[in-house]
């Protein structure tokens, strides 16, 4: 895979095993490779693991006409950083390529590669030529940082037991799931015990993840016009992002001591997902059994869920 990194070099980014990915505790190593267009002298050349957490929240402006206009906003937080020195200073010939070899750690109980509207965990590999004036060449490799099942951490509990019991309408019911956890892309299943008999054609099962941001670290700014109009900035907002992974239907099967059983299965889907707690948000999961009620409020029978990503 070759970059363009700037108007001086071409870069070509190369890892053992040719898989751009590195698991929590574990250490990625290749060669960084780049041909310079022309001559030029080089104080150094540095590779870089970094991975960042961007989230997302709201900033509502209000003026004293009872005025507001709210802003979606980001911010991003670095999670972790590790510098090589691969080169020292050198003076590089036009057309000459140098081949850097580099391995770069990740610390266990990295946070994984994750993806959603409010919420994001980016990983990447970097290299940079420092030259001393201008633009310092650089490229950078997007890296997959996976998390296993024996990874999870910070994790509800009851997202993990066997068996999950609750209450709809004061009717109690249980529901059971396999895998726990729920792996992205793979396929899973479970039973719902119901206290009820239930119409089938007027419900659906979702698989939900639920990705929540801090709003802490309010702005409080304001000015005052000298038409007595105050124009100001109120403490920001986290934001939550409710998403369906997944949607099913929900089956009757065979029960045990006169219960009402039903059954549903189906395959997440493969993205960078899973249940995570950042230090500005987290995501959690459930498995929701909606049904429609018509003229009453939808019941819910829900039980909460965790997922990895391998």
């Amino acid at each position: 895979m070759s970059f363009l990194g700037g108007a001086k070099v071409d870069w070509g980014v190369e890892v053992d095993g040719g898989r751009f990915e590195i698991a929590p505790g574990g250490t990625l190593s290749g060669n960084v490779r780049f041909t310079a267009r022309d001559a030029f002298e080089a104080r150094r050349v540095v590779a870089s693991l970094v991975g960042t957490e961007e989230y997302a929240y709201d900033v509502t402006e209000r003026s004293g006409r009872d005025q507001s206009r709210t802003h979606r906003r980001w911010e991003t937080h670095e999670l972790w950083r590790q510098d090589l020195e691969l080169m020292g200073a050198a003076a590089i010939a036009a057309g000459e390529t140098r081949a850097l070899p580099f391995e770069v750690s990740l610390p266990a109980g990295a946070p994984p590669t994750f993806d959603s509207g409010v919420l994001r965990v980016r990983w990447r590999a970097s290299a940079s030529i420092d030259i001393g004036h201008g633009i310092d060449p650089s490229v950078d490799q997007p890296i997959l940082v996976p998390l296993s099942a024996a990874e999870l951490a910070s994790v509800d509990p009851a997202a993990l037991a066997e068996r999950h019991q609750g209450a709809e309408e004061g009717k109690p019911y249980t529901m059971s799931v396999e895998p726990r956890p729920f792996i992205a892309g793979a396929p899973f299943a479970g039973t719902l015990d119901a206290g009820e008999s239930l119409d089938l054609s007027r419900i659906r099962v979702e698989v939900k993840l639920v990705v929540s941001t801090e709003g802490s670290g309010g702005l409080g700014l304001g000015i005052a016009l000298p038409t007595g109009v105050r124009i100001g900035h109120d403490a920001r907002r986290g934001v939550t992002e409710t998403r369906a992974l997944w949607q099913g239907v929900l089956t009757e099967v065979p029960g045990a001591d006169g219960t009402r059983r039903y059954g549903f299965s189906g395959q997440l889907p493969a993205e960078p997902v899973a249940t995570i707690a950042l230090p500005h948000g987290a995501a959690t999961a459930l498995v929701d059994v909606i049904v429609d009620r018509r003229m009453r409020r939808d019941g819910h029978f829900t039980r909460p869920v965790a997922i990895a990503s391998r």
